[in-house]
C-alpha cells in the first residue's frame, strides 16, 4: 500500500472532485468475498452454535454492520519544508460476516474521504476506500486471545499528527483475533493507488492477527462472549 504522504507530496494521488454520494454508497454497500454468505441466518451461514443465541449472534454483527465508526479528523505537519494540512472523514465498519463448522469469515471496510493542501496546491474533495477479508478458524487458542484493544487506524499514521474532534489519539476500540502462528488468511484491496483506476489487491496472504472495527467496548465484549462459546461447542 503506497503512503498517503508519498502520493501527496508528489501530486499523484489527486483525483479530480468524487462527489459525496460515493461516500454514502461505500457506507451502506456489503462487500461479500467469493462463495461467503452475508449475515445468513441459515444453517448454510450459521451452523453449529449450540449454546449460543444464533440470532442474537447475527443481530449483534449486524448493528455493528449499520453503526459503524465515523472519525473526523485534521492533519497538521511539515513535509520538505512545505507545511501540509488536511481534514477529513474515516468511516470503518463491519460489512460481511458468516461461521461455519469452526470458521468464521469476517471482511471490513474503511472509507477515507478528505481534502486540504500542500503549501499553496490545493485539493479537492478526494475519496479511497480500504476493503478487509480474513477467514479465521476459531481453535481453542484463538477463542481464548479474543479481546478488546483500542488503536488509532492505519490510515492516520502518526508521522502526520492527526487529530480527532471526539477523540484527540484517534483510536478506536477494535475486537482482535490473534494465534502465535499465521492461521488468518487476509486479503486487502483498496482503490488508494495512483497508477490504476479501481481496486487491487495490496496483500493476500496468512497473518496472525486481525482487528474488527467496533462501535464501542460494551459491544466487542458482547461478541467475545458469542464466539469464545461458539468455539466451545463447534466441535462437539
Amino acid at each position: 500500500m503506497l503512503t498517503r504522504v508519498w502520493k501527496r507530496l508528489n501530486g499523484l494521488w489527486i483525483r479530480n472532485v468524487r462527489s459525496f454520494a460515493r461516500l454514502s454508497l461505500l457506507i451502506g454497500m456489503v462487500v461479500v468475498t467469493p462463495g461467503q454468505k452475508t449475515f445468513s441466518q441459515s444453517s448454510s451461514g450459521v451452523n453449529n452454535l449450540a449454546g449460543v443465541n444464533q440470532h442474537r449472534l447475527v443481530d449483534t454483527i449486524e448493528a455493528e454492520r449499520k453503526q459503524g465508526v465515523l472519525l473526523s479528523y485534521t492533519q497538521q505537519y511539515r513535509s520538505h519544508g512545505q507545511p501540509v494540512r488536511y481534514k477529513g472523514t474515516l468511516y470503518l465498519a463491519i460489512t460481511a460476516f458468516s461461521a461455519k463448522n469452526c470458521d468464521v469469515a469476517i471482511a471490513t471496510i474503511v472509507a477515507d474521504r478528505y481534502s486540504g493542501r500542500v503549501g499553496k496546491k490545493l485539493s479537492g474533495d478526494t475519496q479511497y476506500s480500504y476493503k478487509y477479508s480474513a477467514e479465521v478458524p476459531l481453535t481453542p487458542e484463538v477463542a481464548r486471545s479474543l479481546s478488546i484493544v483500542q488503536g488509532r487506524p492505519n490510515q492516520l499514521e502518526w508521522e502526520t499528527h492527526p487529530a480527532c474532534t471526539d477523540q484527540d489519539a484517534c483510536k478506536i476500540y477494535w475486537l482482535e483475533f490473534q494465534d502465535e502462528r499465521p492461521t488468518i488468511r487476509l486479503n486487502i484491496r483498496t482503490d488508494d493507488n495512483a497508477d490504476y483506476d479501481g481496486d487491487v489487491t495490496t496483500f493476500d496472504g496468512m497473518v496472525n492477527q486481525f482487528r474488527v472495527p467496533l462501535s464501542s467496548a460494551d459491544k466487542g465484549k458482547e461478541l467475545v462472549s458469542m464466539l469464545q462459546s461458539f468455539a466451545a461447542t463447534c466441535r462437539q
